[in-house]
C-alpha cells in the first residue's frame, strides 16, 4: 500500500470496517475503499451503487491513488457537495475522515 493521498509520507494502517479491511491514514483519518468495499459497508449498497455509477460534477483531483499511484478524480457522490476522490483505473475511493458518516446519513 502506498501513502495517504492527503498526507504525503504517511503510510496507511488496516483497520476493520464492517466485514471489510479498509486502508486509514493514523494522521487524517481519511480512508482508502478498494473497488467495491465502499458498497461492501454501506447501509444501503444498492443506491450507493447507483450513485457510483453516475458520476457527479467529476474534476480532476491533485491527490494520487493509494493503490496504483494514478491520477484520481474529484467527484460528488450522492450528493454534488460531498466530494470525494475517485481513481477510474482500479476503481478506489478516497473517503476523507469526516466524509465517512454522511455517506450513511445521505443513504438514509
Amino acid at each position: 500500500m502506498a501513502d495517504c493521498p492527503k498526507c504525503p509520507y504517511v503510510g496507511l494502517n488496516e483497520v476493520a470496517a464492517g466485514a471489510v479491511t479498509v486502508d486509514e491514514c493514523p494522521e487524517c483519518g481519511g480512508r482508502w475503499y478498494d473497488a467495491g468495499e465502499l458498497e461492501a459497508v454501506a447501509k444501503s449498497p444498492d443506491k450507493l451503487r447507483a450513485a457510483i455509477e453516475e458520476e457527479t460534477d467529476p474534476r480532476k483531483s491533485d491527490r494520487p491513488c493509494a493503490r496504483c499511484g494514478g491520477g484520481m478524480t474529484n467527484r460528488g457522490l450522492l450528493n454534488r457537495l460531498l466530494r470525494v476522490d475517485f481513481c477510474p483505473a482500479c476503481r478506489g475511493f478516497w473517503v476523507d475522515k469526516n466524509e465517512v458518516g454522511l455517506i450513511d446519513r445521505l443513504l438514509d
